[in-house]
């Protein structure tokens, strides 16, 4: 994403983040979560990637307006989150607040039929989304201070699939590519193809 330094130049930050996520429903329409995990960051023509430190955060979703007609069920969801980054030895720290308001669209198998079908759920979500991200980078004369050049964009994305034997993990993985498919209740994942 594009960063403006206060001393003006835009340079590109790309960052390289992988985190665990642990969320907890604490009503059945609000999901909070908390993350923990490590980046690697660089700013194009500045750093380079160097060595992953350790980011954390929290967020919520809260599902505002659903309609469930099987097999389909429609969301409108509102999502936030807040994420400190620290990365490299050149001591580039920033914060991220996100947030997001999707239009959900899922169409799954009720647990009746799962056993008998290929897949049991696929969902896709599409929205506007809003970020703030700011932050400092350390130079040989102190730090400059950086924050993101454009605010508004949208989110977009296809939720995970999920098979419960041996024989629907089987037709999943022919079936899907490029898409991280969930699985349980499986003898041996090597053999079955996974």
């Amino acid at each position: 994403r594009d960063v403006e330094f206060d001393n003006g130049p835009t340079k590109e930050l790309k960052a390289k983040h992988g985190a665990l996520v642990v969320g907890y429903d604490c009503l059945p329409w609000l999901t909070l979560s908390l993350n923990a995990g490590g980046t690697d960051a660089k700013i194009d023509g500045i750093t380079d990637y160097d060595k992953y430190k350790f980011s954390w955060g929290g967020g919520l979703m809260a599902n505002i307006w659903s309609i469930e007609a099987a097999p389909i069920k429609l969301t409108f969801k509102g999502l936030g989150d807040f994420t400190q980054y620290r990365a490299g030895s050149g001591g580039l720290d920033w914060y991220e607040v996100f947030g997001a308001g999707t239009v959900n669209v899922e169409f799954f198998v009720d647990e009746d039929e799962a056993e008998m079908a290929d897949l049991v759920s696929m969902g896709c979500y599409l929205g506007p989304a809003f970020s703030v991200i700011r932050g400092s980078m350390d130079t040989a004369g102190g730090s400059l201070d950086f924050n993101e050049d454009e605010t508004f964009g949208g989110i977009a994305g296809v939720d995970l699939f999920v098979v419960f034997s041996t024989p629907t993990l089987q037709t999943a993985v022919k079936k899907i590519r490029d898409v991280p498919v969930l699985f349980t209740v499986v003898a041996d994942p090597f053999l079955a193809g996974a």
